[in-house]
Formats: C-alpha cells, structure tokens, sequence
C-alpha cells in the first residue's frame, strides 16, 4: 500500500512540474469563492475526506466582471467513504461532481460530469496523520450559440447586417471531450486543538481538445495546478472559536491565481463525540484576499464569506470586490455565490464512521 501511495505522489510531482512549464492556452476554469464547499473541484484526493457519512454541497456563482452578460458558474458535488478493509486503516471515497459554466453574450457553456474516487492510509499507530490519493475522471462537453456570436464580416459600411453569412468555418456547436485529473493530499489532527490539510493536485491531465473552429489546429484545455492548505486551530480545549486560515495557489498556461486569508468560527453549540445527540451549530465569518496574473495584467480582489451551520445544514453567502483600474470597466460591479451543503451522520471527533476507535481523518 505505501509503495503505491509514494509511486502515485511522485507522478503527481512529474505532472505539477510540467504544468509550471506550460505556456500555450487561453482557456481556463472558473473559480470558486467558496471553494472549501467543493473540495472535489480542489482535489480529487479530498473525495470521501469528511467526518461525516456522506456530504452535499452546492454553489452559485454569478460574476459581473465583464461588461456585458455575468459569467455563471454553478457547482454541485457528492461524496462518501466506504467501509474496505477499514480496520487496516484504509479508507475508500467515492464521489460524483457536476460543474457548468455560462460566460459572455455567446452563451460559451462548459458543463461536466465527472466521477470521484480516492483511497486513504494512516501513517503512525496514533492515527494522527493520513495520506491520501484521488482520481477523477468524466465527460464534458462544450458548446456556444452561434446566433448571439458577431463576425467582422457582417459589418457592412456604417451598419451591422446580421443576414450576412460569417464566412467563418464553424464547427458543430457542441464539442464533447473526456477529463481527467488527479492529486494527493496530507492530513495532521491533533485532536480538540488542531488540524491541518494540504496537497497538490493536477486537472486535465490529458489535455483534451475543447476547439469549436474547423479551420485551426485543435485547442487543448491546459492542465491546472492547485497547491493548497487548509489549518484549523483552537485556542485552547473545549474552546467555542476557531480561526482558519487557508491559501490556494492555482496555475493554469499563463495565469496564475493567489488566494490567502482567513475565517473565524463561532460555535453556538458543540455537537456530541459518540452519542450525536446534539447537533453543532456555528457561524462562520472569512475575508480573502486574491491575486490573479492573466495575460492581460494583474487582478486583485477582497473577497467575503459569511455561513451557517445547524445540526449538518450549512448555507451561506460571498461576494468578491474587485480592486484598482479594473473597477472603470465593469461598473464597480463584483461577484457573488450562494452556497447550500448538508453533512449526514456528522459528530464532532468521529472521522471515520466504520472504525470509531479511531481520531484521524482521511
């Protein structure tokens, strides 16, 4: 089993490096304030990591950053861990995640379905820390509405002539493509005070041609690097606050995206260790800050989070301000997201639902 953790680790890192070469592209993925509420979008390595029996999440995104017509994006993802050969420390998830992404005037659409799996493995007898590995792999397809598309060619001495063919080589609307990613993660748990999770992970690993237009060489989507953490921490046992702070850097071709900040966790209610008889309820308030590097110049964002959490339920809300010149072309207009999840069988302390003796998370 650790032989094939440490192979797998060091394909990942092949993989990461080549990503940090890559200079061709032009097409990237959206992303997510709330992305601790998708994690499968994160890491593949996180399917089936929860200290609950199975989760639910969702978020919407809409982003006004454009002149015209918001960029949506909505993010849905389920996952669960399996009892296999739980009493030798393993643990198996598995897990299904669907993302579409609507930008622009053209309806330019990415929608995908992709299947979640990843396998776990404690690395010292007190359990406190756990390795793990994911794959994730699926269709996606896609597509554009040509009849809200403009060409120069329809431009006709001082006025615009829809009727007018394009001239442009079209292909079908809709490209369907297969995907595929993988990644790793590390997990620490101290126990009542601290917890930490950080990994790498790699999507599109085989590049797949995503191109709409029949006369060019086919467009590859590049391959996206996450490097991420995540760090719980108490101020002292039984305390009812919590900070956790968190970082996510992301490279995909030429951009690259830094987020850093941290939230704070009120806890109303402690949920009970072994009985689950009562629920944890809690809110929780984030501020971020984002740097993003695309082509034409840098981005910088502040970002806000605000959830709440009773007895497994979880909603909450973000809106991301946009900083600088930037703010001129899109009318101070930011971003926001709606963010619904629920957690069945969750109780504070019992990561794993099919070995209780047992503190570490996979």
């Amino acid at each position: 089993m650790k032989r094939i953790f440490i192979s797998t680790v060091a394909v990942v890192s092949f993989l990461a490096s080549n990503v940090m070469a890559q200079q061709e592209g032009g097409l990237y993925d959206p992303m997510l304030t709330m992305y601790q509420f998708q994690p499968l979008n994160i890491n593949p390595a996180y399917t089936g990591n929860s200290d609950s029996k199975w989760r639910i999440a969702t978020v919407y995104r809409e982003q006004a950053y454009v002149p015209h017509r918001p960029f949506r994006t909505t993010s849905g993802s389920f996952d669960m861990n399996a009892p296999i050969n739980a009493w030798s420390g393993n643990i198996w998830g598995f897990g299904l995640s669907v993302v579409n992404d609507d930008q622009g005037d053209a309806l330019l659409r990415d929608t995908k379905v992709l299947g979640n799996f990843s396998i776990g493995q404690y690395l010292d007898p007190r359990l406190q820390h756990s390795i793990s590995i994911g794959f994730q792999g699926g269709v996606a397809s896609r597509g554009i509405d040509y009849s809200e598309a403009y060409w120069d060619r329809q431009w006709v001495g001082e006025g615009f002539d829809p009727k007018v063919a394009t001239g442009e080589p079209l292909l079908p609307d809709v490209r369907n493509y297969f995907d595929l990613s993988t990644g790793a993660q590390y997990t620490y748990y101290s126990g009542d005070l601290m917890e930490l999770y950080t990994g790498v992970s790699v999507y599109h690993v085989n590049r797949p041609d995503v191109s709409l237009y029949g006369d060019t060489a086919n467009t590859n989507l590049s391959r996206r690097i996450n490097v991420h953490a995540d760090f719980v921490h108490r101020l002292r046992p039984n305390s009812m606050f919590a900070i956790k702070p968190s970082f996510l850097y992301s490279r995909q071709a030429r951009r690259a995206n830094l987020r850093v900040g941290t939230a704070f966790q009120f806890l109303f209610n402690e949920g009970t260790r072994t009985t689950g008889k009562r629920s944890e309820s809690s809110i929780s308030m984030g501020l971020y800050g984002r740097m993003a590097t695309p082509p034409m110049g840098s981005v910088f964002d502040v970002m806000g989070m605000l959830s709440m959490e009773f007895a497994g339920f979880n909603f909450g809300a973000g809106y991301d301000v946009p900083l600088g010149s930037f703010n001129t072309v899109n009318g101070y207009e930011g971003a926001f997201e709606f963010m619904l999840s629920y957690r069945a069988g969750y109780r504070r302390g019992l990561f794993s639902k099919y070995s209780p003796k047992k503190k570490g998370r996979l």
